[in-house]
């Protein structure tokens, strides 16, 4: 299989890319750090034929100890001479003393030579007899400490994981996202979020309010968030899978924006290491770009509903919007051997190309912008062999055949594409009828007869007008199981916290359908049998609804048709 330039292997003690330091400040970010066109490893060339956006550079900085950009504090100053008469001309009496010292200084050489060379004949005498002695065998047990010992401990080699392999029908992809972890959505803490600032409805005026205070503040939110413990738990429950999201201001510079680099990276890189030990992989999903690629708060910064995502189409954002890709995909490069586990990136989650008052030749234009956006940041992923997400947004979401025209004709390479759904078939809005829902999951279940790629739900949730608990556990059960018939999918979220005054959350009933956490603990999650294999477990699940599906259409086929209804 072939190598990749983010699979290589290194030291385990060497210091690669942002190490997590959990008491000092963040790492830069990777932008302030490197060139976009960075060719030093081949992996940022400019893009064929040339970016319509051609991105600026950000973050570049000076040293200090360039004396023509200085302080004035660190500048090289002209010293203050003497004169041209030679120094000991003008310090005659000092003669006599320094030809003392010399004299002294050899003759102590002298005597520590002769001392050296009468221990060194005693020790070995010691040595000889040492070795006859252990030449009749030792009672002592133990490693004994040798003179031959090095005291530099060899570093152990890591070894990256095996590529992750999404056409594998062997394997399907079975995990949980982690949300509201270094993108902030309020409301998925909402009395932790209110409690910082009540009137803040989302990461960027949440940063403004706090100012100073933000990132210190940020940062014992990704410490308390996820700990290495609940990597056990996920691994534990059969999964393989964690899909992180980001937002571009971990990634570039944000001059004039109250965004702050708060370690993101270097979070994400500590999340890589326990990923790599257990043999967990990682999708990575841009929620925030330049601009809010949709006006959700899931971007950082909410946007009224008709003004969406309008910003991000921009030619400007669409710029920033391709550094972002190409510096994230050099820093992954940097994350050898860990960065292994990184299993795909989604260049951008959920566009918003509709609108209220758009009209049909104004949605046309956002789609080409959105596909335009794809075909580069392809070009930039499959520089360093990293497999590509692509999300149709708001537009035919739920609709993968006209992406496959286009995979084919921008000649992207299928084994480095998957196309990626988010259904909440119980919700948006809320549904009350088991028969529709499940249905409807089980048709999603078929999507990927409609493309040549394989189909990732990268989203989903347990959330319907239900309340039954009989509902939720064959509700889960069979959203797993069709969603495996293709590449898999990820539960959002790792956890949901109620809220004691819902205004952006759901009531507490309905948060906890977005709450994994809640549904281990309540057994609708279970565990998979000792020896089982993720995509035996997942497609083994009882009290499927899409395996009841097909028997009664076989049955509907066998009685000639004469069967009404699914269900």
């Amino acid at each position: 299989m072939a190598s990749y330039p983010y699979q290589q292997t290194a030291d385990s003690g060497s210091r690669l890319g942002f190490y997590p330091r959990y008491d000092d400040p963040a790492s830069p970010r990777p932008s302030a750090q490197m060139s976009l066109y960075d060719d030093q490893k081949g992996f940022l060339q400019p893009i064929a034929g040339g970016s319509p956006y051609p991105p600026q550079p950000y973050g570049q900085q000076r040293s200090y100890f360039d004396d023509d950009n200085a302080p004035a504090r660190f500048a090289g100053q002209t010293k203050q001479g003497r004169g041209n008469t030679p120094f000991f001309k003008r310090k005659k009496w000092l003669i006599p003393i320094v030809v003392m010292l010399v004299l002294a200084a050899a003759a102590g050489v002298v005597a520590v030579l002769m001392l050296t060379h009468r221990s060194s004949s005693e020790n070995s005498k010691v040595s000889q007899n040492n070795n006859e002695s252990n030449s009749h065998g030792s009672t002592r047990s133990g490693a004994q400490p040798t003179g031959t010992s090095s005291a530099v401990t060899p570093t152990a080699t890591v070894t990256p994981l095996p590529r992750y392999n999404w056409l594998d029908p062997n394997n399907v992809a079975y995990g949980v996202n982690v949300g509201n972890w270094l993108v902030i959505e309020r409301w998925l803490d909402e009395d932790w979020f209110t409690s910082l600032c009540p009137d803040c409805v989302d990461e960027w005026n949440l940063a403004a309010h706090l100012g100073p205070n933000a990132i210190p503040t940020l940062q014992a939110h990704y410490n308390s968030f996820i700990k290495e413990s609940d990597i056990d738990t996920i691994k534990s429950m059969g999964m393989n899978m964690i899909r992180v999201t980001l937002g571009y201001w971990a990634v570039i510079d944000t001059p004039g924006e109250p965004f702050v680099n708060a370690g993101q990276l270097d979070q994400l890189r500590k999340l890589m290491e326990w990923c790599h030990a257990r043999q967990i992989y990682i999708t990575i999903s841009m929620h925030g770009l330049p601009g809010s690629q949709s006006g959700d708060q899931s971007t950082g910064r909410v946007k009224s509903w008709d003004v969406g995502g309008a910003a991000w189409f921009t030619a400007q954002n669409q710029a920033r919007s391709d550094q972002v890709i190409q510096v994230l995909a050099t820093w992954i490069t940097q994350q050898q051997p860990y960065s292994s586990v990184i299993a795909s990136v989604l260049p951008v989650n959920e566009p918003k190309q509709t609108v209220s008052d758009a009209d049909s030749q104004e949605v046309t234009a956002r789609q080409d912008i959105v596909q335009a956006f794809y075909v580069r940041s392809y070009k930039t992923l499959s520089n360093i062999g990293m497999v590509m997400m692509i999300h149709p947004g708001y537009l035919d979401g739920q609709n993968p055949k006209p992406w496959g025209p286009f995979i084919s004709q921008n000649n992207m390479d299928p084994n480095l594409i998957v196309w990626e759904t988010h259904p909440y078939p119980g919700y948006f809005p809320l549904k009350y009828d088991p028969d529709v829902i499940l249905e409807t999951v089980c048709n999603y279940a078929q999507l990927h007869q409609d493309i040549q790629v394989p189909v990732f739900f990268g989203e989903f949730s347990t959330l319907s007008g239900i309340k039954s608990s009989a509902f939720l556990q064959q509700y889960w059960n069979t959203q797993v199981a069709a969603y495996s018939q293709s590449a898999g999918s990820t539960f959002w979220n790792w956890k949901a916290m109620n809220s004691t005054n819902p205004d952006k959350a759901l009531n507490s009933q309905n948060m906890t359908r977005y709450d994994f956490q809640f549904l281990m603990n309540q057994g609708i999650v279970q565990k998979p049998a000792a020896g089982q294999s993720t995509k035996q477990f997942v497609t083994s699940l009882s009290n499927n609804a899409c395996t009841n599906q097909r028997k009664k259409r076989a049955l509907h086929d066998r009685n000639g048709g004469r069967l009404a209804r699914l269900f």
